[in-house]
């Protein structure tokens, strides 16, 4: 997810977000999926950033210009998608 996101969000208000422990989730499972619903409620609550659109602006450009442009990321979180690009 966007760290970005993650630290302007409110949730990152909290002392610390959740960690699972280094022997879960074997011995606690329920710290394992409380990291993870809170990851999930944070992402969800992103938005695209000023580098999503500039990677968005820059594929319409080169497609004017009939250049093509190639964008290799994990997009996990669906932000390129959602910004444009």
């Amino acid at each position: 997810p966007c760290e970005m996101c993650i630290r302007d969000s409110a949730l990152a208000a909290r002392p610390s977000p959740p960690r699972p422990p280094s022997h879960a989730p074997q011995r606690d499972p329920s710290t394992v999926w409380e990291f993870y619903h809170w990851r999930r409620e944070v992402v969800g609550r992103c938005k695209p950033n000023a580098a999503h659109y500039a990677l968005a602006a820059l594929e319409q450009r080169a497609a004017e210009e009939g250049k093509e442009v190639s964008i290799i990321s994990q997009n996990v979180d669906g932000l390129h998608a959602v910004g444009g690009a």
